[in-house]
Parts: C-alpha cells; sequence; structure tokens
C-alpha cells in the first residue's frame, strides 16, 4: 500500500514544524525589559541623551517603547536563516532585519521599510540600516 502523503512533503512540513519550535524558544528568550546599549543609524551614533531613555519591553511577539506604549512593534523571528532574520513590524510598514541574541545582550541590524534585509551587522555611513545593541535590564 502507498502512502497517501508524499514523503517530500512529510519532510517540508516536518521542517517547517521545527524552525517555528525554533522560533518560539528564542521568542521567549526576548521577553522581559531591555535598555539600549549602543544604537548607529546610517553610521551615526545616536545622541547619547536620546539613548539613555530608549527602552523597550518584549511581551509575547510585541516589542513595547517605555516612552510610548501604544507604538507597538509586531516581531516575527527565522532563527534557520543565517544570519538569524527578524521582521518588526509597527502600523506602517515593515523593517527587514537580523539579530543575535546572546545570555543579556540582543543585536538588531534592520533596514528602513522597502529596503532589502542586513546580511551582517552594521550600519554603513549614510545608509538606511539601524544598528541596536540592547542590555537586558535586571
Amino acid at each position: 500500500m502507498r502512502c497517501a502523503i508524499p514523503f517530500f512533503v512529510l519532510v517540508c512540513w516536518l521542517s517547517q514544524a521545527v524552525a517555528q519550535d525554533a522560533a518560539k524558544k528564542d521568542l521567549e528568550k526576548f521577553q522581559g525589559s531591555w535598555k539600549a546599549e549602543s544604537m548607529l543609524i546610517g553610521g551615526d551614533k545616536l545622541p547619547a541623551d536620546d539613548l539613555a531613555k530608549f527602552s523597550l519591553t518584549c511581551k509575547g511577539d510585541k516589542f513595547i517603547p517605555a516612552d510610548n506604549p501604544t507604538d507597538v512593534t509586531t516581531i516575527k523571528l527565522n532563527p534557520a536563516e543565517k544570519p538569524a532574520a527578524i521582521d518588526l513590524t509597527d502600523n506602517r510598514k515593515a523593517f527587514l532585519g537580523i539579530y543575535r541574541l546572546g545570555d543579556d545582550k540582543l543585536t538588531i541590524c534592520c533596514a528602513e521599510p522597502d529596503n532589502a534585509r542586513p546580511k551582517e551587522f552594521a550600519s554603513p555611513k549614510g545608509s538606511n540600516v539601524y544598528l541596536l545593541v540592547l542590555k537586558r535590564e535586571k
């Protein structure tokens, strides 16, 4: 008797399930409060006064900024990509990026909407790329 589900369909389904599980595990590690340690926008450092005010909380699949709790950003992760991919969507558009997650550090590099996902953790001078390093608040 032949199997009703082709083998390649089963393999695709299983690999998608594994990827979703990995994304869920990474998202669990995002949970909590984060404070900006450094931020580059188009290669330029965010002024220290602005950086000191930049903090956010991750709840579920949302980033909520401390200074404007109604400006929520939805997070979608794909850790199977190399480097791991992140899509940040606010009420306007999607910011495509990459992320690196350490014990108490989260680095996000993303491009402005309608631009390609960065391939490395860098914000070249004059680019439309943001490089944000966050440290977990305890």
